[in-house]
């Protein structure tokens, strides 16, 4: 998979997904279901090289750690609830 490839499913709103597993971080599009290589998302994400932030829903409250990532762009795609994206018009929620 490649960086490109990544901007452009969250640019569609896909969801990006991290979790943990056997303390390592794994990565992961819902619907289809597709495994990013952790390279991958931090070449996304490194240096603001890309507009991909976090859109909030930080695992254990730590900068990095959000269970949910889109392109700021497209900060549209907010979560709306647990393990879903969907879109909603305020993007404000993302700065409070």
């Amino acid at each position: 998979m490649k960086v490109t490839a990544v901007i452009e499913r969250l640019a569609k709103c896909d969801s990006l997904r991290l979790g943990f597993s056997s303390g390592q971080r794994r990565w992961w599009f819902e619907g289809p279901y597709q495994v990013v290589p952790e390279h991958i998302v931090h070449a996304a994400v490194r240096d603001g090289a890309v507009a991909v932030i976090e859109a909030g829903d930080s695992l254990f409250g730590f900068k990095g750690n959000s269970q949910t990532w889109l392109v700021e762009e497209r900060s549209d795609c907010l979560p709306v609830e647990a393990g879903t994206l969907g879109r909603m018009g305020d993007a404000r929620t993302l700065e409070e």
